[in-house]
């Protein structure tokens, strides 16, 4: 953030709005190894009918507090959203691509479409799987009504 933006956004905060993030990208600490088929089973009994694919053979996961701060530090929730052009599916893509940034690439992070809606998801170091609603930066462990009830794609 540049030294205006910090000026309006320290004189937002009195009032409640702005949160100050930090300009470097958070700390991960990976507690342990996962390997493709201890993913694939974790999503395979969530999403038993959900076409996944996932790119790499090893993976590194985080607690799910690793992910919350990466998303404070993220700001994919800021975009403006525009019809088409920059929707829901965008700011999946958008969340991925900035969570690829070496060594968060490591985790199994995914982007997920639904019969509605398009957002992210992960496993943490529990072997739990969460939904990560980019728009918002929500962390939820079911989809809403309006997100849709149906996966029809999950890609990592």
């Amino acid at each position: 953030m540049n030294a205006l933006g910090s000026i309006v956004c320290s004189i937002a905060q009195v009032f409640g709005g702005c949160h100050l993030k930090d300009d470097v990208l958070p700390v991960i600490t990976f507690t342990r190894d996962m390997d493709i088929n201890e993913l694939s089973s974790i999503l395979i009994d969530k999403f038993p009918d959900a076409p996944i694919y996932l790119p790499d053979l090893n993976y590194k996961v985080c607690s799910k507090e690793d992910i919350n701060r990466f998303l404070f530090w993220d700001d994919t929730e800021n975009v403006k959203y525009q019809l088409d052009a920059f929707d829901c599916d965008d700011y999946s893509w958008r969340l991925k691509g900035q969570i690829t940034i070496f060594p968060w690439s490591q985790i199994p992070f995914f982007v997920i479409w639904t019969d509605k809606h398009a957002l992210c998801g992960f496993v943490d170091d529990k072997g739990s799987f969460y939904f990560v609603e980019p728009q918002s930066n929500k962390i939820q462990t079911e989809l809403e009504d309006w997100q849709g009830s149906q996966i029809r794609f999950i890609g990592g």
